[in-house]
């Protein structure tokens, strides 16, 4: 509570400022909300108690009559023995999203009260859209099958090493074999001469031509001798 002093035209006015700090109400869309509002009324005439939301009435009291606001009649009610118990609590049925504000209890009594409850509506997806959007879990690998890939590919490793093993062996092989064959060749391989009886050696190229009855021309001449 605090109390302001206002000078206006030589004339001093003392006035009242109430700072309310609103309890939270939190709800699901649909679902029915109880805004709490309790003052003492024993030995008390209540004259009236009020509930506004924006400054529009949302229930009114006036024993023992009661108004209904716009879109809250027959969805706003408080108990039938508020007096008694000194509960004025509102209870919305149905909430929806436009529920969600400020609400304020005044209760005019001998001793004036004021209450504020802040409701918030929390919007529900619906169950179709709910499950449409619900992420596609995947199935979980056996033992069994966890076991058959670890065997698949321990055969698919052991198959790649025995194939660059054996292309390796085989262009060892192939290399070793090559220089091999070209050895013998340079050592055993046909030359160039011949020898005669004594073991001197004549070029091929100098062998005397043959005739077309295959005798030497110098044979004959001396049989004709």
């Amino acid at each position: 509570m605090y109390d302001f002093t206002c000078k206006k035209k030589g004339k001093l006015e003392l006035t009242d400022l109430q700072v309310f700090l609103p309890s939270e109400v939190v709800v699901d869309e649909g679902e029915d909300a109880a805004l709490p509002c309790r003052s003492i009324t024993a030995g008390q005439r209540v004259k009236s108690a009020q509930w506004r939301r924006d400054g529009e009435v949302v229930l009114e009291l006036n024993p023992p009559q009661v108004t209904y606001g716009n879109d809250f009649e027959s969805r706003v009610s408080i108990s039938s023995d508020w007096y008694q118990r000194a509960d004025l609590s509102l209870t919305i049925k149905r909430v929806h999203l436009r529920d969600q504000g400020v609400y304020f209890c005044d209760v005019d009594k001998t001793e004036r009260h004021r209450s504020a409850v802040r409701l918030r509506v929390r919007e529900t997806v619906p169950k179709s859209l709910t499950s449409t959007l619900k992420p596609t879990l995947m199935p979980t690998p056996t033992t069994s099958e966890v076991s058959g890939l670890g065997t698949l590919a321990a055969v698919c490793i052991t198959a790649v090493v025995f194939l660059v093993c054996g292309l390796v062996c085989g262009w060892l092989l192939k290399s070793h074999c090559s220089t091999y064959l070209s050895r013998l060749l340079r050592r055993f391989g046909p030359r160039d001469e011949h020898h005669d009886v004594n073991g001197a050696s004549e070029p091929l190229s100098h062998r005397p031509p043959l005739q077309m009855n295959g005798h030497n021309p110098s044979t004959t001449s001396q049989a004709d001798v």
